[in-house]
């Protein structure tokens, strides 16, 4: 099963980086980021999803890790850290999102940031 969980979950965390990355290239769709008041964000929140896009590829890079695909740190306790990390990050972001003033936040962000959390903790339990 686990095979299956880190490609689902990497796939995830690659389209989130994408998204993030749109996002800080002033692409229109803020409306569904950061708390939908800005149709296109400012140069603040777009630094923010630039630093949001390289924290999914982290996480892509920290899972891929824990199942032996690729070999990147050499501090296998850094990798369970940030692992459980990641795991309280997406948990918190299911509240941010839940909280959000944007409706689209809300129904489609709050699905996938729950989708990442329990993946995170399944490889992290399972890993």
């Amino acid at each position: 099963m686990t095979s299956h969980v880190i490609w689902i979950a990497v796939s995830l965390f690659l389209g989130m980086m994408i998204f993030q990355l749109l996002l800080a290239v002033g692409l229109p769709l803020g409306n569904m980021a950061w708390g939908g008041n800005h149709r296109i964000l400012p140069l603040k929140l777009r630094i923010s999803s630039l630093l949001s896009a390289g924290l999914f590829i982290l996480a892509a890079v920290v899972f891929l890790q824990k199942a032996k695909i690729i070999s990147v740190f050499n501090w296998d306790l850094g990798v369970n850290i940030l692992a459980w990390f990641f795991v309280v990050l997406f948990g918190l972001s299911i509240l941010g999102n839940l909280t959000s003033n944007s409706g689209l936040e809300k129904k489609i962000m709050t699905p996938i940031a729950i989708t990442l959390t329990v993946l995170c903790l399944i490889l992290t339990l399972e890993i």
